[in-house]
């Protein structure tokens, strides 16, 4: 019985180990709110996500409450450009 019981203990051990190995992502996101000088939230803005080091770009609106998430992004590095009529575009 003692070895039967050291076996099922490894082999939960393990799954508990590989299981955290798993979960990892090799993405990520960006998300935000766009405001306006007074505070107010900007629906329907334009972002544009470009990853610098490949120079490709994803496009996305804000929602109606002036909130976005790019999702999902490969680990790099991304530039943040945000357009709107009647505005100054802003890049981060």
């Amino acid at each position: 019985m003692p070895r039967l019981f050291r076996k099922v203990s490894i082999c939960l051990f393990s799954l508990l180990l590989t299981q955290s190995v798993w979960s990892q992502k090799d993405a990520g996101s960006i998300a935000g709110t766009i405001k306006d000088a007074s505070g107010a939230t900007v629906p329907q803005a334009k972002i544009t996500v470009t990853e610098v080091d490949k120079g490709t770009s994803l496009i996305y609106s804000t929602g109606s409450s002036g909130d976005y998430v790019a999702s999902p992004l490969p680990i790099g590095r991304y530039s943040v450009k945000v357009e709107m009529n009647g505005f100054k575009t802003a890049v981060t």
